[in-house]
């Protein structure tokens, strides 16, 4: 009987490729979550530590101050914007790496259960082979 060879092993190994890259694409949507959260505390530290001007000042130097304030918010909400964008980025590679790992599955029970097969019939033809050796030697020996 020939060797068993899983006729979708190519198929298996580009799904298991496939599923290595959604791994790497989850990897990097999390890291970039990371990153845009570091700039969120960034911005909303600078936002938080701005003291503004004390006493008197010219309304030019106010409006400017209070300008600076305003962009310094509007920084903040910009960066949780992007972390929110991006934590929905991860749950849809979360979901692609979910449908990958399904793909590979799915071909590695057809692989698990053809190799099983295979080995029921490779133990068959052995049973054969078996049985006819014995029948051949008595077939042999009834006829002295």
């Amino acid at each position: 009987m020939k060797r068993y060879a899983f006729r979708l092993e190519q198929v298996l190994r580009v799904r298991r490729i496939q599923e290595d890259q959604a791994k790497a694409a989850v990897v990097g949507a999390r890291r970039d979550v990371a990153l845009a959260a570091e700039v969120v505390e960034t911005r909303l530290a600078a936002y938080r530590g701005h003291q503004g001007v004390l006493g008197p000042v010219s309304q030019a130097r106010f409006a400017a101050d209070r300008a600076m304030h305003e962009l310094r918010a509007d920084a903040v909400d910009v960066a949780r914007e992007r972390e929110h964008h991006l934590a929905g980025v991860v749950e849809i590679r979360v979901g692609e790496l979910s449908q990958a790992a399904q793909r590979v599955k799915g071909l590695e029970r057809l692989d698990e259960r053809r190799r099983e097969d295979y080995a029921v019939e490779l133990g068959r033809d052995t049973d054969r082979e078996a049985d006819d050796v014995i029948t051949a030697r008595f077939g042999l020996g009834g006829r002295r």
